[in-house]
């Protein structure tokens, strides 16, 4: 009896996702009267009927899964390349928007300065980086511009070696500017005219320390500071036109360019109306010829006095 329990259960175990036909059951007990089989039955019957409701909840779940995916679009690989196509073509006009926004001439643009050559070309090339950076040039517009602003010789160095393609080429354009006003090539041409500078009939000193000090750098581009202003110093002492401030300033022997001007400024003042082309410095402080204030008594008793 045991056997035909097993046997019924594993039937029931083996058909749970299918119909279980309840007279196969009845069949298989009704065989034997034993009053054991007769009591499980009903357990039996009650798990046969759960089954069922299990399958059916499956075959409901299953079917609506079903309609639910032959609900959906099918995806055509036909319109694949369509949105590909669209999304190139949108993509380059936004390029090409961007590209005509970078090229349109600005209204408050900062102007660019001439460049005939007669400057070294890096001195040029500092005031045109600072001039793009605020205006937000591109290469591309750097490079018009630098074109249009050529004038004399750096125009025509430009025409002879640049070819017609190539003369609105920013690279191309400060390459050929680079190598022939360079200040590398250009120092031996600054140093002869620093060797014949003077300072030109109503120049003010300041003009022509400002002058001195310009073909200074462009004579020395490697040298250091130091010696640079030693340079300029001479250049500016040699090159006066008043011959007597000259004298004074030789004998006070400044140690800078600027002490030099400042102190021929102080002259220039103090001779006002009046001739100080002598051979012998005059104190500013006492007002007498033969020392300089640095040097006058009157100085040593004032720090004496406050001391």
């Amino acid at each position: 009896m045991s056997n035909r329990r097993q046997a019924a259960r594993r039937t029931i175990s083996t058909r749970q996702h299918a119909v279980v036909d309840e007279g196969e059951i009845s069949a298989m007990v009704s065989n034997d009267q034993d009053p054991s089989i007769n009591a499980d039955h009903s357990s039996i019957q009650q798990q046969l009927e759960e089954f069922k409701e299990r399958i059916s909840q499956l075959e409901r779940e299953n079917l609506e899964l079903r309609q639910f995916i032959s609900a959906q679009p099918v995806p055509s690989t036909s319109t694949t390349p369509l949105f590909e196509a669209n999304v190139s073509e949108s993509l380059l006009e936004v390029q090409q928007q961007i590209t005509s926004l970078r090229q349109k001439p600005i209204s408050h643009e900062g102007s660019l300065m001439v460049y005939e050559g007669t400057t070294s070309w890096e001195d040029y090339a500092g005031h045109l980086d600072i001039v793009a950076a605020a205006n937000g040039w591109s290469i591309e517009r750097k490079g018009q511009k630098l074109a249009s602003a050529l004038r004399g010789s750096a125009l025509g160095v430009v025409l002879a070696m640049v070819p017609p393609e190539e003369r609105m080429n920013f690279i191309s354009l400060s390459s050929v500017l680079k190598l022939r006003f360079g200040q590398q090539h250009l120092s031996l041409k600054w140093q002869s005219e620093l060797q014949s500078k003077a300072q030109r009939p109503r120049e003010s000193l300041a003009e022509y320390a400002m002058d001195i000090e310009r073909i200074v750098r462009l004579a020395t581009p490697d040298w250091p500071e130091r010696c640079r202003d030693e340079v300029a110093l001479h250049a500016f002492l040699r090159g006066l036109r008043d011959q007597g401030a000259k004298k004074i300033l030789s004998c006070y022997a400044p140690k800078t360019l600027q002490d030099a001007l400042t102190r021929a400024q102080l002259m220039e003042g103090q001779s006002y109306g009046r001739d100080l082309s002598i051979s012998e410095p005059e104190c500013w402080g006492c007002n007498q010829k033969g020392h300089l204030r640095s040097n006058c008594p009157s100085n040593k008793k004032t720090g004496e006095s406050g001391n």
